[in-house]
Order: C-alpha cells, then sequence, then structure tokens
C-alpha cells in the first residue's frame, strides 16, 4: 500500500513529465559567424522527444559549428536554444556527440576511450554502454586493434555512458563499407527506440537520411531552405518511394525549385 507521501511524489513526478513542452530542442533565430563571415542566418528549428532529425547540406564548418552550439560548447551571436525548456548556455551531459571524424586515443584503453570527460564514472559503466549495443567484448580490446566499425562502437558506448536524451551523429560512418553503413543505419534507428533518445544525423548522402529519419531538413545559404516529412517504416524499404523522395530532395537542393515549405 502506498503512503501519503510516496503517492505525493510520485504525482509530483506525474505532473513534471506532463508540464514537458513536446519539442526537447529548438533553435529560435540563430546566427552564428566565423572569422566574421556568417556559418548561420536566422535558423529556426525544433526538434521533438524521440524524434530522428537529418540534417543535409551542412559543409564541414558548419557541422563542427553547429556540433559546438548543441553541445553548449559555444554561444550564437545572435538567438537562443533551448533544451528541455530552458536555455543551453553551457555543456549538458544529456547531450553526446558521435563524430565520424574524430579519433579514438590510442595510447589510452578501450574502458579510458569511454570514459574520458564523462565524471567519475567506473568500468562497469563503460560495460553496461558496449551491453546496449551488444558489443561487450570490445572492453578488452586494444584499440590499435580495432576495425572502423569497432572504433564506432566505441564511439557509440561513449556517447551512450551519460545517459543522454538527445545524440548528435555527425558524419558516423564515415569510412564504412556500404554494407556496415547499411547496418549501422538500423542500428540507429533501433537504437533510438531502445533508450528512448532524441537524435539528429548530419549526413551528405540522401538515401541515408531516409532510410534513417522521421523528418530531413534541408540547409542552403546558412539556413534551413526545407523541411519534409520522413517515409513510414515500411516505405524506407520501398526502393521505388526513397527515390521518388530523393529525387525530390535533389531537385530542391539544386535550386530547381523555389517552393521553401515547413511540414
Amino acid at each position: 500500500m502506498i503512503d501519503s507521501v510516496s503517492l505525493i511524489l510520485v504525482m509530483k513526478g506525474v505532473a513534471c513529465l506532463l508540464s514537458l513542452p513536446d519539442e526537447i530542442l529548438q533553435l529560435n533565430r540563430v546566427a552564428r559567424n566565423l572569422h566574421g563571415e556568417p556559418l548561420f542566418l536566422d535558423v529556426n528549428l525544433s526538434v521533438r522527444r524521440g524524434e530522428t532529425v537529418a540534417i543535409i547540406g551542412c559543409t564541414p564548418a558548419m557541422s563542427h559549428a553547429l556540433d559546438q552550439l548543441l553541445l553548449g560548447q559555444c554561444q550564437p551571436h545572435f538567438g537562443r536554444i533551448l533544451f528541455d525548456g530552458r536555455e543551453l548556455t553551457q555543456t549538458n551531459p544529456r547531450i553526446s556527440l558521435i563524430d565520424g571524424h574524430g579519433r579514438l586515443s590510442g595510447w589510452a584503453s578501450t574502458v579510458k576511450n569511454i570514459l574520458i570527460k564523462t565524471g567519475h564514472r567506473k568500468r562497469e559503466d563503460a560495460f553496461s554502454a558496449l551491453s546496449k549495443i551488444n558489443a561487450e567484448p570490445l572492453i578488452q580490446q586494444s584499440v590499435n586493434q580495432l576495425t572502423v566499425p569497432q572504433q564506432l562502437q566505441i564511439k557509440i558506448a561513449h556517447a551512450l555512458v551519460t545517459a543522454p536524451k538527445l545524440l548528435v551523429w555527425d558524419h558516423p560512418f564515415t569510412g564504412l563499407t556500404s554494407e556496415d553503413r547499411f547496418e549501422r543505419q538500423i542500428r540507429l534507428r533501433f537504437l533510438g527506440r531502445q533508450e528512448s533518445l532524441t537524435q539528429i544525423l548530419m549526413t551528405d548522402d540522401l538515401h541515408e537520411a531516409i532510410h534513417v529519419a522521421d523528418r530531413i531538413v534541408l540547409f542552403a545559404h546558412q539556413t534551413v531552405l526545407f523541411e519534409e516529412p520522413g517515409l513510414s517504416l515500411a516505405d524506407r524499404e520501398n526502393p521505388i518511394k526513397v527515390t521518388q523522395l530523393a529525387n525530390r530532395l535533389t531537385t530542391i537542393l539544386n535550386g530547381d525549385t523555389v517552393t521553401f515549405q515547413t511540414p
């Protein structure tokens, strides 16, 4: 039987959950410059809880700047970013990055690579993170012996060890074969559902975006050009549907249409 104090705590917890905004991330009129030149201009973007959003059209400099902005490592020169209903003004352990261009530390063990810059966490936390992606055997291996797909597994475990709510994937499948990329795309979708994650994928591959995302956002001229709802899970396995959407988005990116639209 639940006592009155426990009941009050449960009710407060439920009320807190109900009061959370549907959008876990909001970029409101965000602008950011690099050496006096604009990287982003008047960017407005909202990401709903549990949603996977793919971003297409960012240059390497834009991707890097967006990583820093979303991690709270730098601030917009104009506008603001809200995470979980609060302005993002510093780093937040509930936001993690998987950087496809980043390198593991060859001098450090697998465990240390997973736990680096994650606070006072232990070997058991690294093992737990690996278990979420069925990669427990990697804890025994030397970093220098890891294949490219295995290195990505370590990066994912590192991102998961802080129990994030938002996972940012910056061109994570760089260097993988087509077969490995496809397998990791499926795992990305499964991981989001398994861990109740909100995910942002930055990629240059339209087909990858279509296979992974609930919504696709196209960037051009330093801002959001177009947003398109993703295909249903069934349609993502339909080559005709995938090709039709890829062609449509390619046309928009090439500037052959002047249609600006948000869903």
